[in-house]
């Protein structure tokens, strides 16, 4: 039963990825419409913000601006207070819909930025990392809303992964954390990247601010894990050590290497020619789906821990 479970969602995972080596005729670059594209044509779709403060700075621009009128591009704290109104309003919607174990996460990493941006002189330019913040969650956002919408043209093919494995209720909870991770971190952040460096370049020189995220997400990673595991799964708890699924790492770990290669990519992104950028983006969306059928294999074969009926186990914690 184990090895069943997600079979078929590594195979359409796999066949997506051959797919994706069509990807490079797509334009991806930031330079397009201020749009990131997905898996498909055209620009992504706005979403449908949950909150009135995330809706009241939704649209900012790729810019720092400390006269704009929106908190975000200011790089104002009240940004994140935006961001995280929208995480709640949205994980409030999840109840225990297998989406809700990656959600949960986000918000604890997300919060424990706005404390360190909170922190005199933890970050060199706060403003650039509250913005960039801004900016890699409405990536989030738009992926989950265009998914939701059927538009799958503008879902990006690591986020299909997720979301499909998440809807069909047979991954672990552990799977749909690194799986909606994976499609964040190593799909999104990139592109997120390469837009603050446009709107910061001194970010790519320099990208000390930058790092110092891991070591937020490093620190808060015990009371993020042991949450969610008491909310969804109590095995979740044990991603914080080593696994042989993941390489022998930690998912910590294994999000600090996430996040360190996406830098590299979103730089380049940023920096190269017009004629390159379509072979980075494909670069980035080719490595993303290829770590999620990664993880589905692990999941699939048993590797990924797995305690209880996480169905039954979320809606007695929700309901008591």
């Amino acid at each position: 039963m184990i090895l069943r479970r997600g079979f078929g969602l590594v195979i359409a995972a796999a066949l997506l990825l051959a797919a994706l080596g069509l990807a490079a005729v797509v334009d991806h670059s930031p330079a397009a419409g201020r749009a990131v594209p997905g898996f498909g044509v055209g620009p992504v779709q706005s979403g449908t913000a949950r909150s009135a403060t995330w809706d009241a700075v939704r649209q900012m621009a790729p810019r720092l601006d400390a006269g704009s009128g929106n908190a975000c591009e200011r790089g104002d704290t009240s940004c994140l207070d935006a961001v995280l109104a929208e995480m709640g309003a949205r994980l409030d919607l999840t109840g225990c819909n297998h989406e809700a174990v990656f959600a949960f996460t986000y918000i604890q990493m997300t919060q424990a930025v706005q404390r360190a941006v909170a922190t005199p002189g933890f970050f060199h330019r706060p403003d650039g990392t509250v913005h960039l913040d801004a900016l890699f969650a409405r990536l989030y956002f738009d992926a989950a809303d265009n998914w939701r919408a059927g538009r799958l043209d503008d879902v990006p093919g690591a986020w299909r992964i997720a979301f499909g494995a998440a809807e069909s209720g047979h991954t672990s909870a552990a799977a749909d954390m690194l799986l909606g991770m994976n499609a964040h971190i190593a799909r999104d952040l990139p592109y997120a990247v390469a837009l603050a460096i446009e709107a910061n370049p001194a970010l790519a020189d320099d990208p000390t601010d930058f790092t110092r995220v891991n070591d937020v997400i490093a620190g808060v990673k015990d009371p993020m894990l042991h949450g969610a595991g008491d909310r969804y799964d109590p095995a979740l708890a044990s991603l914080d050590q080593p696994l042989p699924a993941l390489a022998g790492s930690g998912s910590v770990d294994i999000i600090g290497r996430w996040r360190n290669r996406s830098f590299e990519q979103g730089k380049r992104l940023a920096t190269a020619p017009e004629s390159e950028k379509a072979a980075i983006a494909a670069e980035i969306e080719r490595d993303a789906v290829t770590s999620a059928i990664l993880i589905l294999d692990a999941d699939s074969s048993g590797q990924l821990p797995t305690s209880v009926d996480r169905d039954t186990y979320c809606e007695t914690k929700i309901a008591g």
